[in-house]
């Protein structure tokens, strides 16, 4: 390489170097707080049997609509349940008429998660809605399977099981009414 090339590059590197570091130096100069890099967030906190603690008070998101999505998503919908979601009325919303909001729902109200393993493995997960009729979802993490043919409610029947670090929740027994299903 010729000596030229080699001085102009190292000129550059100079200049850069400087460009760079000079807003912290004057910034330090004028006695201005320097910006920190950002902490690493800290590893989710876990129980005694190793899964992820959920426990705690979990805000509600309002609901899945196109006014909360960003610019240039969209919900995409099969053509029966497009139909499904243009025949409901508010009327025949449960919430709206003071019932529970059933499985899957979106709220805006805070919800607790309640998990209590100490020294054995969980059996339960509850699950307390704290707005509407403050009820409560209970999900077994014991290993039992689905019933066969479990009486409907509200919530359902729920079992639960870990797949590493993701609770994976099956549902049946749902009541069948408009806004639940």
């Amino acid at each position: 390489m010729s000596n030229a090339f080699l001085k102009s590059m190292k000129a550059a590197v100079i200049l850069l170097a400087v460009i760079t570091t000079a807003p912290f130096a004057l910034a330090q100069a004028r006695g201005q707080a320097q910006p920190k890099p950002a902490a690493p967030a800290p590893p989710a906190p876990r129980l005694p049997n190793g899964h992820p603690d959920l426990s705690g008070v979990w805000s509600g998101g309002g609901g899945i609509a196109a006014r909360n999505l960003k610019p240039g998503d969209q919900i995409l919908l099969t053509p029966e349940a497009q139909k499904i979601m243009e025949a409901r009325q508010s009327k025949d919303d449960p919430e709206a008429n003071c019932l529970p909001g059933g499985v899957p729902r979106m709220n805006p109200y805070p919800w607790r998660l309640i998990q209590t393993p100490t020294h054995k493995p969980e059996t339960h997960i509850f699950i307390m809605f704290e707005g509407n009729i403050h009820s409560y979802r209970q999900i077994f993490v014991d290993g039992r399977t689905l019933p066969q043919d479990p009486n409907p409610t509200w919530l359902g029947y729920s079992v639960g099981r870990w797949d590493g670090d993701t609770l994976v929740v099956d549902a049946s027994g749902l009541m069948a009414r408009p806004g639940l299903t």
